[in-house]
């Protein structure tokens, strides 16, 4: 078993706090994305084409796995969703990878 991640996805929410129009612009507050499950994945990080970022991990509460996709637009607060969840902890589910196009459209797959 993996040690917890919450310090992975706290530093995450940090960097992501940088609005999208550049680096001139002023940091904002951090905010946590995590669930509180008891191991997390390395999350995925991508931004679409309109500035909207979008962050996916895998985590895992006991023998759950969980899927979850957050996504704030700039100048917008986080919005968290879960994408799928399942019980059997030997079909993996902590590796999340993400890609998204200048459309918005997200993808995600994960082992």
């Amino acid at each position: 078993m993996s040690a917890p991640r919450l310090p992975v996805l706290a530093l995450l929410a940090l960097l992501l706090a940088l609005p999208a129009r550049g680096l001139g612009a002023a940091w904002l507050a951090t905010s946590g994305l995590a669930s509180g499950a008891s191991v997390q994945g390395t999350p995925a990080v991508a931004v679409d084409g309109a500035g909207v970022q979008h962050v996916a991990w895998g985590e895992q509460a006991g023998a759950a796995i969980t899927i979850r996709h957050a996504e704030r637009a700039p100048g917008g607060s986080w919005r968290t969703e879960m994408v799928t969840t399942w019980s059997d902890s030997t079909l993996g589910g902590r590796n999340v990878v993400m890609a998204a196009n200048a459309r918005g459209d997200v993808l995600l797959a994960w082992d």
